[in-house]
């Protein structure tokens, strides 16, 4: 039932005006006469396009490649640990090897724990990211809805149901222009600090 609503509403929203010559994005979306008022964001346009997610993008990649840097120290540093046991073992007591293995276990679930907590920490980030930029999205969002007397504002990517969509209704550029404002003002009242 919701699947048929989303086809009429997509109907009635982007087949209406068909025919009609391309109009600004504003004047297509907010044009009483034409029924239902909806626009879209096409989201992979905003994640390359918006300034704020790239910065934080840059900055949470860093961090992950510093991360895996050092995982990769430290399994080599473990796998030195191993490489020196097998070599010591056959000169070893039943005693000495049973210490050294446990040494090594302990060694072995100290990096697992440390790699699961910096992977945590990591994810962590990313959801901060996503959802900072869908607060700020939000925000530039309510305003639009309001300016244009919009019903619906989709998100459009590749992945959507919404297998068309016109670009009449695209206000992708417009949130993005926005969003790099408010951030630019942002970075602008930092910097006056």
């Amino acid at each position: 039932m919701g699947a048929l609503a989303l086809v009429g509403v997509i109907y009635i929203g982007f087949f209406k005006g068909a025919g009609k010559p391309e109009a600004s994005v504003s004047e297509s979306i907010s044009d009483p006469s034409k029924g239902i008022r909806m626009a879209y964001v096409r989201s992979d346009s905003l994640q390359s396009q918006y300034k704020y997610f790239q910065d934080l993008s840059t900055e949470l990649q860093g961090q992950e490649a510093v991360v895996q840097k050092e995982i990769e120290k430290r399994q080599r540093d473990f796998q030195i640990e191993v490489n020196l046991y097998q070599q010591a073992a056959p000169k070893m007591n039943e005693q000495q090897r049973a210490a050294s293995e446990a040494d090594l276990m302990r060694v072995q679930q100290q990096y697992e724990g440390w790699a699961r907590e910096q992977s945590d920490i990591l994810m962590g980030k990313q959801q901060d990211l996503q959802a900072k930029m869908k607060s700020d999205m939000d925000s530039v969002l309510v305003k639009m809805k309001a300016e244009l007397s919009l019903d619906f504002i989709l998100l459009y990517d590749e992945n959507s149901a919404l297998i068309y969509a016109n670009p009449e209704f695209d206000i992708t550029d417009v949130v993005v222009g926005k969003l790099n404002e408010n951030y630019a003002k942002k970075q602008g009242e930092k910097k006056a600090e």
